[in-house]
């Protein structure tokens, strides 16, 4: 009878499996013999097969999207417009803006501003602004969506709002200036970019990463010697590294007296990069200037550990979490220096604090590991260890789980981490206590 009950249990699975499968395959054929025939311009046709496959599929926005297209091949306007909305909110609930700049390709975007058009046309300026508004999400760059809200905003008699968007267009492409537009709004030459033109160029640089074409623009700011403006440009000065810069700027500010907070930090930065002896100098600098900054004590904690001061960091990490009791990285130094100096049970304490503010990164973990390791509990602490890397491949949780293998006499396994850490972090402190290890094998 149970070997019965246990056949009968495969069987149903198995079905299961095969029904499942059957009813992927034909979601497929739905979409894709529909995208089949939008490409033959069968648009009736391909329109049937999106329709039952966003019924099967009700959150998949790709299907709305390829409906919405068919609805627009077929001058159905409304029904286009109902779908394109579907698919790009479905986008947005999925928090997968990737997959929209994916999905929705260079060319895709020409079916918005064909929706765009249509309604322009029709007189209906709010759905076709609607449109022009998603073609610039999608596509920051385009002329044509700028252009068309210039035009709708000139029809509405919103002069400032046309010109803004006009001279965006023309940003972008310069032949504009030829158009019955450009003449109606009295625009004969490529625009000088006021702040908030120049914002909107900066914040698109900086999102895709080209630090070179932020410095260009910030350098022509019409506010540049606004402190958070300096302060900006500084930061952007370390990372690219250009010391050079970030100390002319840094003389400029010091001179008019307009240091803050934020700029002693930053100096303090550029003294640690440049590996200098003045860091401190500019930190203690910045605690005068204000004693409760969260940033300055956590870099003041940061520096005394680096340092293994760990009493004088402590000082500062209790500073920080009573200032902010959900500092989550005040709650790990605090612990570390705690640790380093034997006193496990109050570093237990916070730790327990710090993973309920976040249980995901590994550190709570690895600094349990390090207390058993301390006290000798290798079993414990290899756990502890093991569930750290599960969580970060961190050069700092494979060095302790060497340390720990060492202790065990598992020399091979230890050496394997030890390199595992040496890859993982360049720093010459950890590559130094990396190397002597090694040696020591």
């Amino acid at each position: 009878m149970k070997k019965k009950q246990y056949f009968l249990i495969i069987a149903i699975f198995f079905l299961s499996c095969v029904f499942q499968k059957v009813a992927q395959a034909s979601f497929l054929y739905e979409i894709n013999g529909g995208i089949e025939d939008f490409s033959k311009s069968d648009f009736e046709k391909s329109k049937d097969y999106f329709l039952d496959y966003t019924k099967s599929n009700p959150n998949d926005e790709e299907g709305f999207f390829w409906l919405g297209k068919a609805y627009l091949k077929l001058n159905q306007n409304n029904l286009a417009k109902e779908n394109f909305k579907k698919a790009y909110e479905l986008s947005i609930l999925d928090k997968n803006f990737e997959k929209i700049h994916n999905s929705f390709e260079k060319g895709d975007t020409e079916d918005y501003f064909d929706m765009a058009s249509a309604y322009f046309e029709e007189g209906k300026y709010s759905d076709a602004d609607y449109y022009a508004d998603m073609i610039i999400k999608i596509n920051p760059k385009s002329s044509s969506a700028y252009f068309l809200k210039a035009k709708i905003a000139q029809i509405k008699g919103e002069k400032e709002k046309a010109v803004e968007m006009f001279n965006y267009a023309v940003i972008y492409n310069n032949q504009l200036l030829n158009t019955n537009l450009a003449k109606e709004l009295g625009i004969n030459e490529i625009p000088k970019m006021n702040k908030k033109m120049y914002m909107n160029f900066i914040q698109e640089a900086y999102l895709e990463g080209d630090i070179e074409k932020v410095l260009y623009f910030l350098k022509d700011y019409p506010e540049k010697n606004n402190p958070d403006i300096q302060n900006f440009l500084l930061d952007l000065y370390l990372k690219t590294q250009n010391f050079q810069e970030f100390d002319n700027l840094y003389r400029l500010v010091f001179l008019n007296r307009q240091e803050n907070t934020t700029t002693l930090l930053l100096k303090a930065k550029e003294e640690k990069l440049k590996n200098k002896k003045d860091e401190i100098i500019f930190l203690k600098r910045a605690y005068n200037m204000n004693f409760n900054n969260k940033k300055t004590l956590y870099a003041l904690g940061n520096y005394y550990l680096n340092k293994s001061d760990f009493k004088n960091a402590q000082k500062y990490f209790e500073n920080l979490i009573n200032i902010n009791d959900e500092f989550y990285e005040g709650y790990i130094g605090l612990s570390f220096s705690l640790i380093k100096q034997g006193n496990f049970d109050l570093a237990s304490k916070y730790l327990r604090k710090a993973n309920q503010l976040n249980s995901k990164s590994g550190e709570v973990e690895f600094l349990l590991g390090l207390i058993c390791f301390e006290n000798n509990e290798l079993n414990e602490a290899k756990d502890y260890s093991n569930q750290a890397i599960l969580k970060s491949q961190n050069a700092y949780y494979y060095l302790l789980l060497a340390k720990i293998q060492l202790k065990e006499n598992n020399n091979d396994i230890a050496r394997e981490n030890l390199l595992k850490a040496q890859k993982l972090n360049n720093s010459s402190l950890i590559q130094k206590e990396i190397k002597e290890l090694l040696e020591k094998i």
